[in-house]
């Protein structure tokens, strides 16, 4: 399975986001979970547990977002993109 860690700084007082991910150029929807940090700390740091098991050594790419729970979740203004590879085999030496 594959877990992938997402670190963000929480701009908003309440500090609940909701993240949201998928694989790059799947036709399957995000997957959404929601993510609470503490407002006065700042640094967020949230675990995507995807359910994939890795093909042998291919590289998967995800894309996702974070955004204020308070936005409605069809806006796009107030979402910061990300994209995280994920490599199961360290390059040779």
């Amino acid at each position: 399975m594959i877990d992938l860690t997402i670190n963000f700084t929480s701009t908003y007082f309440l500090g609940q986001y909701r993240l949201c991910w998928h694989i790059v150029g799947s036709p399957s929807p995000y997957v959404c979970s929601l993510v609470t940090c503490i407002p006065t700390v700042g640094a967020c740091s949230a675990v995507i547990s995807t359910g994939i098991t890795p093909p042998d050594c291919d590289n998967i790419q995800f894309e996702g977002y974070l955004q204020p729970l308070c936005e409605p979740e069809e806006s796009t203004e107030a979402r910061a993109s990300f994209t995280v590879t994920y490599v199961p085999c360290p390059p040779a030496p």
